[in-house]
């Protein structure tokens, strides 16, 4: 059912691919494969009808389907890392020939514990530009790139839009790209922090939950941006309407009116403490492991 409500919100590609009820979309190239025991979606759209389609930018759409980290041995965590770190070179070296240094953003609230994994992130993520610039000797040593991150916060806290705070560090570090971390929006629940989705166009942050921030991408900050997300909430409306389609109800007139009352209403997992800083951890380890700087930190560190 390809239908436009309003309160459906979802971050995540592969979502709106399943919602558009096709398996040949025009301007849209899908496939799927295993690497590792870890499944992955490569989504990728090609022109403006697939723009129109999905209401997703041209570009690449990597879903890494992690599964519930936080009840699993650390195996499958270093695995899925592995495959997160391989793909996210390749949409790397894809976007930027040469990359010499690397700006990591953790976008996000960090008091509020869904929106929490970009700054973890951060927390977690070997930097080393300091490093090169104190000790040029020992940075040569290491043979990892020049990393530099920063937790931007939110405009609530700030007073200042996010994208705003990037560029003008991306314009003081000169960096070749910008990683951006942040948790997502779903509309399946059994997607929230089981998926990380990685992408070559950037991110609006808030536009899973119908908020309109400035975007994060090559066009707003001159250098290309790749955004890693996990979703972490989904709307309560959404919830709402997808179980009472799997119950064989569809919502109608009044029905359909209440649950759009509930669309600023997000729900995340209970556990949710524990699923960030899992998450939080695996993407920072998939980062170093990208970026030359695996050997340092040991995961869950």
């Amino acid at each position: 059912m390809n239908r436009n409500l309003g309160y459906i919100f979802t971050d995540l590609a592969c979502e709106d691919y399943e919602r558009a009820g096709t398996q040949h979309a025009p301007g849209v190239s899908y496939s799927e494969y295993d690497a590792h025991g870890v499944h992955v979606t490569d989504l990728r759209v090609t022109d403006k009808q697939g723009e129109r389609l999905l209401g997703k930018p041209v570009g690449s759409y990597i879903t890494v389907d992690t599964g519930r980290l936080w009840e699993s041995d650390g195996q499958t965590a270093q695995d899925a890392a592995r495959v997160i770190s391989d793909n996210l070179n390749d949409l790397m070296h894809s976007a930027c020939k040469k990359i010499e240094s690397v700006l990591i953003c953790g976008l996000g609230n960090r008091a509020v514990t869904p929106d929490a994994i970009g700054p973890l992130c951060v927390d977690r993520v070997t930097v080393t530009r300091h490093i090169k610039e104190e000790n040029p000797a020992l940075y040569s040593e290491l043979g990892a790139y020049d990393v530099s991150a920063i937790a931007a916060g939110v405009v609530g806290q700030t007073g200042v839009e996010t994208a705003e705070l990037i560029r003008g560090v991306t314009e003081t570090v000169g960096p070749s790209m910008i990683i951006a971390v942040d948790a997502l929006a779903a509309r399946s629940a059994s997607r929230l922090a089981t998926t990380v989705q990685m992408t070559d166009t950037g991110i609006r942050p808030g536009s899973g939950i119908g908020q309109k921030r400035r975007e994060i991408s090559k066009k707003t900050m001159g250098v290309p941006v790749i955004a890693i997300g996990v979703p972490t909430v989904i709307s309560g409306a959404t919830l709402a309407y997808d179980t009472l389609q799997e119950a064989g109800a569809e919502p109608e007139g009044k029905l359909l009116k209440a649950l759009e009352r509930g669309r600023s209403f997000f729900v995340s997992l209970n556990e949710s403490d524990l699923v960030v800083d899992t998450m939080a951890s695996l993407i920072a380890r998939a980062i170093d492991r990208t970026l030359g700087n695996d050997d340092f930190i040991p995961f869950g560190a």
